[in-house]
């Protein structure tokens, strides 16, 4: 049975630059309302002060370069040089401002304004390009209930139809922090039952027998 990947995995792993240099950990990624699907990471460490921000597209799964590293590692479409410039937005926020959006649109040569109508959703003509969330699982935000539901519900298909009727006047603010698959703990208690060294089984299974009839 084939597993599917989801952008869970990637939380906590590497990123690397387009020349497979690293430049720091993913710490969390964002869903663009316009788009439906997670289209920013953030990334801090390493090469980088504060929190960075990246686009997804264009990115691909990077090899193993250590035994830290896995298939999840990513190799992002752009070069050091040019991540470590990006403007510092603060990622610990579940949503940027305006202005925010604006400034890394425009940074990475996106249109911001661009005609929601638009495949590329103005971030340029190679969005539609394969890209290393490809066929990735995701969640899905509904505007209308602001819930994130799992991509493939029959309830989830009826919201996004209706979602799509509400996106003909653009959001104020476009990205989101993504809100991960919920992970419960599985707490295991142990009982552990100890015999006594000193005495053979059968004088200890007699006495326990005679505690119970007394408390009876």
């Amino acid at each position: 049975m084939e597993t599917r990947r989801s952008y869970d995995g990637w939380i906590g792993r590497n990123a690397y630059d387009q020349n497979g240099e690293k430049i720091g950990e993913i710490t969390d990624i964002f869903y663009d309302d316009r788009t439906g699907r997670p289209e920013w990471i953030s990334v801090k460490g390493g090469l980088l002060k504060g929190s960075t921000f990246v686009p997804i597209h264009g990115s691909q799964l990077h090899p193993g370069a250590t035994e830290d590293d896995d298939e999840d590692s990513l190799r992002l479409a752009f070069d050091k040089d040019m991540i470590k410039g990006a403007p510092n937005v603060d990622a610990d926020n579940d949503h940027l401002s305006q202005m925010e959006e604006q400034e890394l649109w425009s940074y990475y040569g996106y249109d911001y304004n661009a005609d929601p109508k638009l495949k590329t959703h103005g971030y340029g003509t190679n969005y539609t390009k394969n890209r290393a969330d490809k066929d990735f699982e995701y969640r899905r935000f509904d505007r209308g209930t602001s819930e994130w539901r799992d991509v493939g519900d029959e309830e989830s298909v009826t919201i996004q139809n209706q979602e799509a009727q509400v996106v003909s006047t653009p959001e104020t603010v476009r990205l989101r922090k993504y809100q991960r698959t919920e992970m419960v703990p599985v707490t295991k208690e142990e009982v552990r039952v100890e015999r006594s060294t000193d005495m053979p089984d059968s004088v200890q299974d007699e006495r326990t027998r005679s505690r119970q009839q007394q408390t009876r």
